[in-house]
C-alpha cells in the first residue's frame, strides 16, 4: 500500500506542507518543499504528489479521517486489492472501494479526487471504458458535494504512455456542477456530450484518436474554461490532426474565456497557424511542442 497511516493526520501549513509531529511523516529529500513540487508529478521515496499537493490513497479499513482540502484523495488498486481482483474481478473490487469512499460521512468535504485506472498492470480486465466506476461516481455525486478537481485515468507518476481506456466522462462531468478542474490521462477516451458552465481548467492527455477528441471538444459548451491543455498524439505514434480540426478553437469563439492554451504532440506545420490565430492574440499564455 502507498500509506499505512492516512496523510490527513498530518497538519499542514498555509502552503500545504507537513509541519510538526504526526503519526506518519513522509521522508522527503532535502531541499524539496511544496513550492518546489508545484507543476511537478511524481513519486519520491514512496511519497506521491501532483502539482505540489500530496496524494493520499484511500483505504476503507483505515477510513477517511479528517479531510484536508489541499490533498488529492486517490482511489486505486494496490497490493491486496490486486490480489483480490484475481479472484473476484478488478472492476468489482474497484467499485466496492469507490462505494466505500462515497459512504464515508466526510466524503462531502473532499475537494480533490483521483480515480486511478488499473489497466497499466497488464491484467486482462475491464478498465474505465466499460467499468461501473464512473457510473457509480455519477450516481453518488451528492456524497462529494464539495468536489472541485477530478483526475481520471493512468497513474500520474507513470512515465510510460497511458494505456487506460476511459468512457462516460461527459456524464461524470455533468454530475458535479461545482467542478472547476478536470484531468484525463488515457490511451482512449469517450467524451460524450459535454456542457458545464463552471469548469475552469481542462487537461486531456489522450494518446489515440486525437481527431475524435478535437471533434468532441468542438461540440462542447464550456463558456467558463480558462485553461486548456491537450495532447494531440503526434509524439505517441498516433495520427496527427489537420489544421481545420483546430479551426473552431483558434477562432477564439469556442471557449470565449480561455486564457491559457498548451498543445503537445502536434506537427510543426500547425505552429504558425496557431500563433497567427485570433485566439493567440488574446491569450496570456501559449505553449506549443
Amino acid at each position: 500500500m502507498l500509506n499505512e497511516t492516512p496523510l490527513s493526520s498530518i497538519p499542514l501549513d498555509d502552503s500545504g506542507g507537513a509541519v510538526g509531529a504526526a503519526p506518519w511523516n513522509p521522508v522527503v529529500p532535502e531541499g524539496w518543499t511544496p513550492a518546489s513540487w508545484a507543476g511537478s508529478v511524481g513519486e519520491v521515496e514512496g511519497v506521491r504528489f501532483l502539482e505540489g499537493a500530496l496524494i493520499e490513497s484511500y483505504d476503507p479499513v483505515l477510513g477517511l479521517g479528517a479531510v484536508v482540502p489541499e490533498l488529492w484523495y486517490r482511489v486505486g488498486l494496490d497490493g491486496e486489492d490486486l490480489e483480490a481482483g484475481w479472484a473476484r474481478g478488478l472492476d468489482t473490487v474497484y467499485v466496492e472501494k469507490l462505494g466505500a469512499l462515497l459512504r464515508e460521512p466526510k466524503a462531502r468535504e473532499i475537494r480533490r479526487l483521483m480515480l486511478c485506472d488499473w489497466g497499466g498492470d497488464g491484467l486482462d480486465e475491464a478498465t474505465f471504458a466499460d467499468s461501473e466506476a464512473l457510473r457509480v461516481l455519477s450516481r453518488g455525486a451528492r456524497a462529494l458535494a464539495a468536489l472541485e478537481e477530478l483526475y481520471i485515468g493512468e497513474e500520474p507518476h507513470q512515465t510510460e504512455g497511458p494505456q487506460a481506456f476511459v468512457g462516460h466522462v461527459g456524464a461524470a462531468l455533468r454530475a458535479f456542477p461545482r467542478l472547476r478542474r478536470l484531468e484525463v490521462r488515457a490511451a482512449w477516451m469517450a467524451w460524450g456530450s459535454v456542457s458545464h458552465t463552471g469548469l475552469r481548467s481542462l487537461r486531456l492527455e489522450v494518446a489515440d484518436s486525437p481527431e475524435e477528441l478535437l471533434d468532441a471538444l468542438n461540440a462542447s459548451f464550456l463558456p467558463g474554461l480558462r485553461s486548456l491543455e491537450v495532447w494531440l498524439g503526434g509524439d505517441s505514434g498516433g495520427e496527427e490532426v489537420e489544421a481545420e480540426q483546430l479551426a473552431p478553437l483558434l477562432t477564439g469563439k469556442l471557449f470565449p474565456a480561455l486564457e491559457t492554451l498548451r498543445l503537445w504532440g502536434h506537427s510543426g506545420e500547425l505552429r504558425g497557424q496557431v500563433e497567427a490565430s485570433p485566439l493567440a492574440s488574446r491569450l496570456t499564455s501559449l505553449a506549443l511542442a
